[in-house]
């Protein structure tokens, strides 16, 4: 389980699809539940993929306050990681 923190959703909202912030909670939710990671050579962060409809977006996952981690943010086509994983010097690799 992760917390989907507001900039997360607000991000979503404006990255990737401008849709009700429950919904956003949800298909985040759904999406990471299927671990497909992104792997970024040189970087450590921890994000994984996902996609609403046939749009791609990634979470950008990091410790939480409480005992949940949280998504800081997400990033949509636009960003410069969607760019690496396009040009091949990013992958998403499914976890488990």
């Amino acid at each position: 389980m992760y917390f989907v923190t507001p900039h997360a959703i607000g991000q979503f909202r404006s990255r990737v699809a401008d849709i009700q912030p429950a919904t956003v909670i949800r298909v985040v939710l759904s999406e990471l539940s299927k671990r497909r990671r992104v792997i970024e050579q040189g970087k450590q962060e921890v994000i994984y993929a996902g996609y609403y409809g046939h749009r791609p977006f990634y979470a950008i996952v990091v410790e939480g306050e409480g005992r949940w981690p949280a998504i800081a943010t997400v990033l949509g086509v636009s960003s410069k990681l969607h760019g690496q994983i396009c040009k091949k010097k990013a992958v998403i690799i499914t976890e488990g």
